[in-house]
């Protein structure tokens, strides 16, 4: 058989299978794949993960990656692949005046993003005030319409 990846001698880890052994993880199209016991099998790479951890990708819940629209922001893939995470919480950087651009950057990026839209216009997109929390200053429509945009996001 002809996978893409084969990840040796790693410390597998997975709780939703109770797993926690040295094992060989065997990847194609992105998925992993079981391959049958006896079965040769070659792939494009092969990575020694001897004293590493082979996980699923975590989840970080609380980031805030507008980065460049706001003053806050993190770059997203950069920030998180590295350490495991492949899919983050954007937690209300942005308002609904600031996030579509944010919204449109979504399909950029590597890591899985979702967000929650701040109800104050701006979010919490700098360090050197808060966005305006009174709710006269909201626009309920513009709230309505992003959140409609991203719905799926």
């Amino acid at each position: 058989m002809k996978v893409d990846y084969i990840i040796k001698n790693g410390r597998v880890i997975d709780p939703s299978r109770n797993l926690d052994s040295v094992e060989t993880v065997y990847m194609k199209a992105g998925k992993i794949c079981s391959i049958p016991p006896d079965e040769p099998v070659k792939a494009g790479y092969t990575l020694d993960a001897s004293d590493c951890l082979v996980i699923p990708g975590m989840i970080d819940y609380h980031e805030h990656v507008n980065y460049n629209l706001t003053e806050v922001g993190i770059p997203a893939d950069l920030a998180t692949l590295p350490k495991g995470v492949t899919t983050v919480v954007d937690c209300g950087t942005s308002g609904p005046t600031n996030c579509l651009g944010l919204i449109e950057r979504l399909n950029t990026l590597l890591v899985k993003t979702r967000l929650y839209i701040h109800i104050s216009p701006l979010g919490l997109s700098t360090r050197q005030y808060y966005a305006p929390l009174i709710p006269e200053k909201w626009d309920l429509d513009q709230f309505d319409y992003v959140c409609e945009k991203g719905a799926d996001k």
